[in-house]
């Protein structure tokens, strides 16, 4: 610049001289900044340098301090990012100036939730409680200040405190932000407009495992059974649980957990955690055809003793009875069966029978037996008494208690009087 004379003449002749003076301009840094002859400065990349203008062959000369700084552009943040209480419970934002080779500036975050999130100076977010909040990145002016006073000018961004706004505009290098979120600049203005982005985080508690009332089961083709899932922890935030089976083929599941047989086979019914598929139970069933009726049938039964048959039928033998039975001479045998009547009237064979006065035994080898430890018969099966066999003219098979011998007046203890008086004994 030409110096102000103390008249009009003066400056005239200084201009006149000026005019005949040779400028050279240079840059101390060409890697930063290019001048050329006339003066214009050129911005090659972010740094420093001194721009100076000389006078040739003269002792005079004059610089400048250029600061060659890089604008951002915007702010990249994730649109959402998700944190739970039981597990990952913190994540970086990693939000970024773009470019990232911006100048003089940095980032500030604020949450709009703390009771759901918390943000540090360096982005980190830190799960609290399950809900959702919005973290915001804003560009601030990078300049020397404590990340307290980073804090403050973010938060008066947010909430347009004026308090907080000038407590942060009092450190050294730091700019006042206005409450309209107008730039905040440093000396060289380098914070665009509403350079912001917002992340949206939500905080949840995971389901860590699904336990069913029963794991196995079997089941008749048609027939259901419903399984119940248990969900922890119980605070999880989801508790949803999907069903699937491996083969609807076989059997199939609804919403509920209500398991239908389809056809015989086996498959596994799943539970699966709607919030974390990583967690699952099953439920292994086997299914099989329905039960078919079946018919049983009854057959009568048939003894024979010795090539003789009877069935139901009585015959008499010289005076004797027999029940169920066939008789043959020389012995006798007795075969219970189910009366058709539980308690049948006895029919006399002849109204009446011929009694014998004296009915003899047939004489064993051995007339006078030993007596048995029980001398009465053991009781037929039958609940009503079958009527015993007359003693005369036969024995045992032989393989009884008396080897084979009859006691003489054995019928006469199992024969009642009233039987006596009708001749029937």
């Amino acid at each position: 610049t030409a110096a102000t004379g103390e008249s009009a003449e003066t400056d005239e002749k200084v201009a006149k001289a000026a005019e005949k003076l040779t400028i050279e301009w240079t840059s101390s840094d060409e890697s930063v900044a290019t001048v050329d002859e006339t003066g214009t400065v050129t911005a090659v990349a972010a740094g420093e340098a001194n721009v100076t203008a000389s006078v040739k062959d003269a002792d005079i000369a004059a610089s400048t301090h250029i600061k060659v700084v890089v604008t951002p552009t915007g702010v990249a943040a994730p649109e959402s990012i998700d944190l739970v209480t039981n597990g990952e419970n913190t994540k970086d934002l990693d939000a970024k100036i773009v470019p990232e080779d911006a100048t003089e500036v940095k980032l500030a975050y604020v949450s709009s939730d703390e009771g759901v999130a918390t943000v540090d100076e360096n982005g980190l977010v830190t799960a609290v409680a399950d809900g959702k909040c919005t973290i915001t990145a804003y560009v601030i002016a990078d300049a020397p200040a404590t990340a307290e006073s980073a804090t403050q000018e973010a938060d008066a961004v947010v909430t347009g405190d004026e308090d907080a706004t000038s407590e942060a505009a009092t450190d050294d290098g730091i700019a006042m932000m206005p409450e309209d979120l107008a730039d905040v600049d440093s000396a060289f203005g380098v914070v665009p407009d509403g350079m912001k982005a917002e992340t949206e985080v939500t905080v949840s508690t995971k389901v860590e495992k699904i336990e069913l009332d029963q794991t196995k089961g079997s089941l008749k083709v048609g027939n259901s059974v419903t399984i119940k899932a248990t969900v922890t922890p119980d605070e999880a935030t989801d508790k949803t649980v999907t069903w699937s089976s491996s083969d609807e083929k076989v059997a199939t599941v609804d919403s509920n957990g209500k398991v239908t047989a389809v056809a015989s086979g086996n498959a596994v019914i799943t539970a699966t955690s709607e919030s974390n598929e990583d967690v699952k139970a099953n439920y292994d069933v086997t299914v099989t055809d329905k039960a078919t009726s079946s018919s049983s049938s009854s057959n009568k039964g048939t003894t024979s003793s010795k090539g003789n048959t009877s069935t139901g039928s009585s015959s008499w033998t010289g005076g004797s009875t027999s029940t169920g039975s066939s008789s043959s001479a020389g012995s006798t045998t007795t075969t219970p069966t189910a009366p058709s009547n539980p308690a049948p009237a006895p029919a006399a064979p002849d109204p009446t029978p011929v009694q014998p006065s004296n009915p003899e035994p047939a004489q064993p080898s051995n007339p006078e037996p030993a007596q048995p430890s029980n001398p009465d018969p053991a009781p037929a099966p039958d609940p009503e008494p079958v009527q015993p066999s007359q003693p005369s003219g036969g024995t045992t098979d032989g393989s009884g208690a008396n080897g084979g011998q009859v006691i003489e007046g054995g019928a006469d203890k199992s024969c009642p009087p009233e039987e006596h008086e009708v001749g029937w004994c």
